[in-house]
């Protein structure tokens, strides 16, 4: 019994964590850039049960799962719908990769193209961070008529005045997100390079990738799961209560 109540137990703390990381996707529905965590779930090793007489050749008669618990945050990639907006700095990927930008904690990548000049004519996000190039320097627009190419060249007055850096990863599952849907590579082992078959949309930013109607259906999944655990907690409680009594009384 005591083995239940532990295994009831990891699903609540399973469960209750997912729901969290539910509501924060949903909470960043609208946040331009934005991805999608999702929880990965594994069960604790299995315990094998044997019969109890008959000897060490007796067959095993099925397993014990302990629990589930929680092995990883999986962070979802996939493209998310454009918007069209009346800026002609703000930039969109179609297809794999992410912008490089200098912060003052180091260079960082985002899917937030939202950029604009700044007061030394340099192209950054609307938070300052400076926008870099494919060799990570930051770029520089005189002052003029912008536009762009889908392989991230900016043209000013139809000259080419810097390309926006797109780079994939290796291991995108490596990046660790850091807030303001940016994502740091701080152990290196993202291994970023040169994104290939990667376009960029002027004039777009692309939106969340969060799907609101699955987010609202896998919270109440995991709402109600939660509560059948929580039940199982309080059946196996009173399964050992009624043990515990009714074995003092033999």
């Amino acid at each position: 019994m005591i083995k239940g109540m532990y295994a009831a137990t990891a699903g609540m703390i399973t469960m209750l964590t997912r729901a969290q990381q539910i509501s924060n996707n949903i909470a960043n529905v609208n946040t331009v850039g934005y991805r999608e965590d999702t929880v990965r779930v594994t069960s604790f090793p299995q315990q094998l049960m044997n019969r109890v007489f008959g000897g060490s050749s007796s067959p095993n008669i099925g397993s014990l799962v302990n629990g589930t618990v929680t092995e990883s945050t999986w962070i979802r990639y996939a493209q998310a719908p454009l918007r069209a907006t009346d800026n002609p700095l703000d930039m969109a990927i179609q297809g794999t990769g992410m912008f490089a930008v200098q912060t003052p904690q180091g260079v960082r990548y985002t899917r937030d193209g939202g950029f604009r000049r700044d007061g030394l004519n340099q192209l950054v996000t609307t938070r300052g961070d400076l926008v870099l190039d494919a060799n990570l320097q930051p770029i520089t627009l005189p002052a003029g008529g912008t536009t762009m190419r889908a392989n991230g060249e900016i043209l000013v007055n139809d000259q080419v005045v810097g390309q926006v850096g797109l780079f994939d990863f290796v291991e995108p599952q490596q990046l660790v997100k850091v807030g303001n849907t940016q994502f740091e590579d701080a152990r290196q082992l993202a291994q970023p390079l040169a994104a290939v078959g990667t376009t960029v949309r002027q004039g777009y930013l692309e939106q969340s990738n969060v799907d609101p109607a699955r987010a609202m259906t896998d919270l109440m999944v995991a709402q109600r799961t939660y509560e059948a655990a929580a039940r199982m907690v309080q059946l196996q409680d009173e399964m050992t209560q009624r043990a515990a009594n009714d074995l003092g009384r033999i």
